[in-house]
């Protein structure tokens, strides 16, 4: 049974057979990235609080807009496809309509599943077979001292580009945690981050004291893991990554720049969506896992992220997020 999250005035002939309903006043709009519905039916003149909630909510949304509503804070949504909308004065066929379409379009396979898998899965299977071969030269009967070094050496090179493939994969998927009321020093966790064997060394990092922000301290760590990650892989070879974190009237901006292909240039913009690296892969070989994850992170947290190229072969991500007072 389908279970219907309500925001709003619930019209006669509300819930349809084969769905259940639970009413909410709004008051709490944490409801509505928590509660254990599968859609959320909101009324369009619901207050900012809510209409923030529905910015980041899990679910699919339906809206029911009256006339005057036309052009109202869900737009962006309804264009980017996070939510639905029908008139106030749909009836309950139409409603039922509409929920069943947003919630069979949450859970459909798409051209975009099938590309995401093959993608992993092409670039997963070439270090899973350098390993494979690697391991087998290992158990050779005849192999000398300095053959076991280069392998060992090779099998911990795989075991990293299999790693930050994997980080990428896992934040296409995450979402947001609801709260953001703790805080976190990102001077040290970037240090706790770059020194992670897969980024063998690469980054070349300057901090300038503690900053201190507002976020959710995994969702934070894991968008900051990013950032390192795409500057490690679009950096050609063994290019040299230059990180800087300091305090610029009173937020924490963080600084990462690495030589890539020229390229890269006209396609920086797809960094930020989850879909962009995806659909370029054809035309410019990027990582298949972009910044999506880390914008959204940073945003929620009243931050901005930025993705420039600052030269024709150098490549910039730059993170500003407000620093918490010591008052």
């Amino acid at each position: 049974m389908t279970r219907i999250g309500w925001v709003g005035s619930v019209p006669p002939g509300m819930p349809p057979e084969g769905m259940s309903l639970h009413t909410y006043d709004g008051a709490d709009a944490s409801v509505l990235t928590t509660a254990d519905v599968d859609v959320w039916v909101v009324d369009g003149g619901v207050p900012e609080r809510v209409q923030r909630a529905v910015a980041t909510c899990p679910r699919p949304v339906l809206v029911r807009a009256k006339a005057e509503d036309m052009g109202g804070w869900w737009w962006p949504l309804l264009r980017d496809g996070r939510v639905e909308v029908v008139g106030m004065t749909a009836g309950p066929h139409e409603v039922l309509a509409r929920l069943q379409g947003a919630t069979q379009r949450a859970l459909a396979w798409n051209a975009l599943s099938g590309r995401l898998a093959t993608t992993a899965a092409h670039d997963l299977r070439s270090p899973l077979q350098g390993l494979r071969f690697t391991l087998a030269s290992l158990e050779r009967s005849d192999a000398t001292e300095q053959d076991r070094v280069e392998d060992l050496e090779m099998i911990r090179a795989v075991a990293d580009a299999m790693e930050l493939q994997l980080h990428g994969l896992y934040n296409l998927g995450r979402k947001l945690a609801p709260d953001r009321g703790e805080t976190l020093d990102l001077a040290a966790a970037l240090q706790e981050e770059v020194v992670r064997p897969m980024f063998s060394q690469r980054f070349d990092v300057v901090t300038h004291g503690a900053l201190v922000v507002r976020c959710h301290p995994n969702d934070m760590r894991y968008a900051l893991l990013d950032l390192l990650r795409v500057a490690a892989q679009v950096g050609p070879g063994s290019r040299r990554v230059a990180l800087d974190a300091r305090a610029e009237g009173g937020f924490a901006v963080v600084m990462i720049e690495v030589p890539v292909y020229a390229v890269i240039g006209p396609h920086v913009d797809a960094l930020r969506r989850r879909e962009g690296p995806l659909l370029l892969r054809g035309q410019v070989r990027m990582p298949f896992a972009g910044l999506a994850f880390a914008a959204d992170v940073v945003e929620a947290a009243s931050g901005t992220l930025l993705v420039e190229m600052v030269a024709p072969e150098r490549l910039a991500l730059r993170v500003r997020l407000p620093l918490v007072s010591e008052a």
